[in-house]
């Protein structure tokens, strides 16, 4: 399952939880 869909749509995925990762990261390192 999933296999059908485009590595595009994966790694879109990947890249917006790294940013909202990130974010939270950056957040905790700034209080």
């Amino acid at each position: 399952m999933g296999d059908e869909t485009g590595p595009l749509e994966v790694d879109d995925e990947i890249v917006l939880f790294g940013r909202e990762f990130l974010d939270t990261t950056d957040t905790a390192w700034n209080l």
